[in-house]
């Protein structure tokens, strides 16, 4: 599903020709520490703003987690365990919000 709360972008006149929309998954990293998420419903019209969060059952371990590459449709989220320096396959939970044409 997805959640439009009606704003306007930038300096847009009305009548609007946006509306703004969350999109939200979970996910999994690769052993190589990066996966490449694909953004439901042909992404957005432009950039959106992407939050991630860790998911474990591990309880040690100092993971570094980015969001990279993004773009309107696609974005690459990179874990990091610092404990060990290496990367390594995580799961974690995304969130994003951008606008998209009406």
């Amino acid at each position: 599903g997805a959640l439009s709360i009606g704003s306007f972008y930038g300096q847009v006149t009305f009548p609007q020709r946006h509306h703004w929309v969350m999109e939200v998954g979970a996910g999994v990293t690769n052993t190589s520490g990066w996966t490449m998420v694909t953004i439901p419903n042909s992404g957005y019209s432009g950039l959106p703003y992407v939050q991630i969060s860790m998911y474990s059952t591990v309880q040690n371990g100092s993971y570094t987690h980015s969001v990279t590459t993004l773009t309107a449709s696609t974005f690459t989220v990179m874990v990091f365990d610092q404990d060990v320096a290496t990367a390594t396959p995580r799961q974690f939970f995304w969130q994003s919000i951008g606008s998209r044409v009406l």
